[in-house]
């Protein structure tokens, strides 16, 4: 038998066998190698001519044998796949390499997302660069994956307040040092009548709330300033936030001012008028705190509490709101009125063992007078009616008693006057009498 080869191997399927149409050849034709991927299937044929005397199984037949070189598996590398939503339309993308420094351009399906949620992304070959250039000779992997979008965060910064300690001082003072704003996705509202106790229901329409600040900034009356705002956004889907479609506000105190109160005469001594009395507060910028008073009159002897409040305010912002009041209250007294009491002659002389002498007790007011006397001298000392302002008191000696030496060396007469209304103080006099 004699080997014959198709002309054209490798090759998926030969022309029918001849010795003489130039298409099997007695020696090996094409190549014994291949490069890419895909089954080789080489074709012969063993030529009998004398089949009478010669005979075998595989002999005057197209036969083959074939080999595969197998497709490259090669890796889909994914750059980025996920984003925070920002309105925009995203797309993964990826790349593969091949071997010998070929280059596998990709193509994808599915590939392109806006808002929040996810999707699947196939990416196929759509070419090769260099080398084959065949996107046959490859496999991909991982060539499927999700991309997603995810919400995007609102934050919100919130008006700053001043950080200083606010006091009335009876002028403007700075509140609000910044406005605030909302990040992408946001847009800041303010409450049309800022500063407020309690603001109406946001709305875009209403016109109450605005994109710009409303009202002051500043304060100057003492009480608690709030500032209302709204982070408003109108896509939820896409965006989020902790403090997003909400009335939140601010607040900051200017406190009152302590002002001492200065009190005049509290004390006076009993005349039988009413008294009452006074005091002032000096507040800031000229402002005068005109004070009232509770339990301010007092006639007779005795103590009792006034309490001084504000009434009102001349001046400046003209508000008793704005102030707190120290030393509010004092105790006013009246104090007994003498009796005036007096015992004359104030100085009596020559006197004799036995004999009696009369002195004068007067008091400006009614009296019940009592005396205590020098027992080793005087015998008895009697006093006329209390009825009276002015008594005759007698002195009676049962010894002489000594002359005159120095001071408080006679015989003493000490008369006590106890007064019959307790507006008056009791008082005493004290006579040294001599021999």
């Amino acid at each position: 038998g004699t080997m014959y080869y198709y002309a054209n191997n490798p090759a998926s399927t030969p022309e029918g066998f001849s010795t003489t149409n130039g298409k099997w050849k007695t020696t090996w034709q094409g190549g014994k190698t291949g490069t890419d991927a895909g089954t080789y299937t080489y074709f012969y044929y063993c030529y009998v001519s004398d089949t009478t005397n010669n005979t075998g199984t595989g002999i005057n037949t197209i036969k083959t044998v074939s080999k595969a070189i197998v497709k490259k598996s090669v890796e889909v590398t994914w750059m980025t796949t996920s984003w925070t939503y920002n309105g925009n339309a995203h797309s993964a993308s990826a790349y593969a390499n091949g071997v010998g420094g070929e280059i596998l351009i990709l193509s994808f399906t599915g590939n392109s997302i806006t808002n929040v949620g996810s999707k699947e992304v196939t990416a196929s070959c759509s070419s090769v660069n260099n080398g084959q250039e065949k996107c046959s000779n490859y496999t991909l992997t991982g060539n499927t994956k999700t991309i997603k979008v995810t919400a995007r965060t609102v934050s919100v910064t919130k008006p700053t307040v001043t950080s200083s300690t606010l006091t009335y001082s009876g002028s403007s003072q700075t509140i609000i040092t910044a406005t605030g704003s909302c990040s992408a996705g946001g847009t800041m509202y303010y409450y049309a009548s800022n500063p407020a106790s309690t603001p109406e229901g946001f709305s875009t329409t209403s016109g109450k709330w605005k994109t710009t600040w409303q009202g002051a900034k500043t304060g100057t009356n003492a009480g608690t300033y709030t500032y209302f705002y709204y982070c408003y956004v109108s896509d939820t889907t896409n965006n989020t936030g902790t403090d997003i479609n909400t009335i939140k506000s601010v607040s900051k105190t200017i406190n009152k001012k302590s002002v001492a109160i200065t009190w005049m005469t509290t004390s006076w001594t009993y005349d039988g008028k009413a008294h009452s009395a006074s005091a002032y507060a000096n507040g800031v910028g000229g402002e005068m705190v005109i004070l009232s008073f509770t339990g301010n009159s007092i006639t007779n002897v005795g103590s009792k509490q006034v309490t001084a409040t504000c009434s009102s305010v001349s001046n400046g912002q003209k508000k008793c709101s704005n102030y707190t009041l120290t030393d509010t209250t004092k105790t006013i007294k009246i104090t007994p009125l003498p009796i005036e009491l007096s015992v004359t002659p104030l100085k009596v002389s020559g006197i004799k063992s036995g004999e009696s002498v009369s002195v004068t007790v007067h008091t400006a007011q009614l009296a019940k007078c009592t005396a205590t006397y020098d027992t080793k001298y005087i015998s008895s000392v009697t006093l006329s009616d209390d009825a009276t302002y002015n008594r005759t008191a007698i002195v009676k000696f049962k010894a002489t008693p000594p002359k005159e030496s120095g001071s408080n060396v006679g015989a003493f007469i000490k008369v006590k006057c106890i007064p019959s209304n307790s507006n008056h103080s009791t008082e005493t006099a004290t006579r040294y009498l001599y021999g």
